[in-house]
C-alpha cells in the first residue's frame, strides 16, 4: 500500500477546476471573435456577388467577340466587303466591316435575350446592358471591335455600378 505524502489542501488544489472569472473570460474571447466573423459576412456575401457579376460579365463579352468573329465574310464583286443581312448567327448583329456602327443588346445572366416567354430582353428587363462598336477598318481590313458590358442593365453607361470592357480587333481579310 502506497501512502500520499501530499497533504489535504494540496490534493483539494490538484483537483480544482475553473473559475467563474476564467470562464467569463474565455466566454468573452470567444463571443468577440464570433461577433467580428458575423461583422464581416455581409461584406463577404457582397464581394462574391459582385465577383460573379463580372465573370458573367465577362463570360458575355467573350460569347459576343465569338460570335461576331463566326459571322461569315462577304464580298462585292469589285472586292469590297459588303455587310451581312442575318448577322452574327446567335445574336444577329450587323456590320459591314468599312463604316463605324454601334449594336445595343440586353441579356440575361446565361447569354440570353428572351425571356421564358420568349420575349426579348429590354432596358427594364434585362440585366446586362451589351453595346457593341465596331471602328472603321484600319491598316489591312483589321476592324476595332469595343465590347462594353454594363449593369444593371436599367442604367445608362456612365452610371452602371458594374462594368466590363473588352477591345480587340477583326481580321476581315
Amino acid at each position: 500500500m502506497k501512502i500520499s505524502t501530499r497533504m489535504p489542501s494540496q490534493m483539494a488544489l490538484a483537483a480544482r477546476g475553473f473559475s467563474l472569472v476564467e470562464v467569463v473570460v474565455a466566454v468573452g474571447v470567444v463571443s468577440f471573435a464570433l461577433l467580428a466573423v458575423v461583422g464581416l459576412l455581409p461584406v463577404a456575401l457582397g464581394t462574391n456577388r459582385d465577383a460573379t457579376q463580372e465573370i458573367e460579365a465577362a463570360n458575355l463579352a467573350v460569347l459576343l467577340e465569338s460570335d461576331i468573329r463566326t459571322t461569315s465574310r462577304q464580298f462585292n464583286p469589285d472586292g469590297s466587303s459588303k455587310s451581312s443581312t442575318d448577322g452574327s448567327p446567335i445574336y444577329g448583329i450587323l456590320f459591314d466591316g468599312w463604316n463605324a456602327s454601334e449594336a445595343e443588346l440586353f441579356l440575361d445572366e446565361g447569354g440570353s435575350r428572351n425571356d421564358a416567354a420568349g420575349t426579348a430582353y429590354t432596358d427594364r428587363t434585362g440585366k446586362y446592358r451589351i453595346t457593341v462598336r465596331f471602328g472603321p477598318a484600319g491598316g489591312r481590313n483589321a476592324i476595332p471591335l469595343v465590347i462594353l458590358v454594363t449593369w444593371p442593365a436599367q442604367m445608362n453607361a456612365a452610371e452602371a455600378s458594374g462594368r466590363c470592357e473588352m477591345f480587340t480587333s477583326l481580321d476581315r481579310n
